[in-house]
């Protein structure tokens, strides 16, 4: 019984921390171009956007109030390749009355100074493939009471903050990917989460199961993007299901870290991808042929 009314407690306190600290990305107030990246300063925030490729941008948000005197959280990934974390391409920075831009020899990133607003663009023709419907924000870091009275306290406490990116849906937006999923192939009006979950016998809308890979395809006017949101926190992709006009990608630590590939086809995306992540060696030939799962066959007349 004490456990329960310690659980409401907290769940009070914290509901009403996150309600009051919530806020989005300042405008922007000051800006440098490091020749490795640009970065752009608010009054609560900074934002790193890294060009690793013509084709690939890296968005990184660091909150002053959590980081201190550093601007970011560590940066490591369980998943991009250190060689990538480092590597950029060559890009120019301009800046008129509203918006600072950012281009490679593919891509245009514009970023509004009031809002401040991403928009990514092809530079050739204009087209847009991803763009903020509202700034990112922040938040407390979720804290989950069901961990509350077991081993492991410190699982109840999340590092960095609760982020929150929302962009832009088009009528005739799809999208694919996000890993090991049940459900339909078109992910458009989901709603899932990535948290590695032992899912034995899982249903056809059982979310979420075994695997988390925070990846997803976007297929827009029959041109592809991706996104991968490097952050190992319990994440959740709503593509469209709350709402019709937008999806939200988030997490309940950490910080906003996540890469925009190019296509336009969806296979060039994915050549985009495993340029972060690094690809699969080939199987040698002896390794390939029939294989037998002893999983479940009982009795034995069954596998014989």
């Amino acid at each position: 019984m004490f456990k329960k009314i310690i659980s409401f407690f907290l769940f009070i306190l914290f509901s009403t921390s996150l309600l009051l600290h919530a806020e989005h990305i300042a405008p922007i107030k000051n800006y440098i171009n490091t020749g490795k990246y640009l970065e752009l300063e608010s009054a609560n925030s900074y934002i790193q956007i890294t060009p690793i490729t013509n084709d690939v941008i890296r968005i990184r948000v660091g909150v002053k109030e959590t980081t201190g005197n550093d601007k970011y959280l560590e940066d490591y990934s369980y998943a991009v390749l250190d060689e990538i974390i480092n590597k950029n391409a060559d890009f120019t920075v301009t800046k008129d009355a509203n918006n600072i831009y950012l281009r490679t020899d593919t891509l245009e990133v514009e970023i509004n100074l009031d809002t401040p607003l991403i928009d990514i663009r092809d530079i050739n023709n204009g087209f847009s493939y991803t763009d903020d419907f509202e700034p990112m924000s922040f938040d407390e870091p979720v804290i989950r009471t069901e961990y509350i009275g077991k081993p492991g306290l410190g699982n109840l406490f999340n590092e960095g903050n609760s982020v929150t990116i929302t962009k832009k849906l088009t009528y005739n937006e799809h999208f694919y990917g996000l890993g090991e999923k049940s459900g339909k192939f078109d992910k458009r009006r989901s709603n899932l989460q990535m948290w590695n979950t032992d899912a034995y016998g899982y249903c056809p809308t059982c979310d979420p199961i075994y695997q988390s890979h925070p990846f997803f395809i976007g297929l827009k006017n029959g041109k592809a993007y991706g996104i991968f949101f490097d952050n190992t926190y319990r994440t959740h992709f709503d593509l469209g299901s709350t709402y019709e006009d937008r999806y939200i990608f988030s997490s309940e630590g950490g910080e906003i870290d996540y890469y925009f590939m190019r296509g336009p086809s969806i296979k060039e995306v994915l050549s985009n991808y495993t340029k972060l992540t690094g690809k699969m060696p080939m199987p040698p030939k002896w390794s390939l042929g029939h294989h037998l799962s002893r999983y479940s066959y009982y009795p034995e007349t069954e596998v014989l």
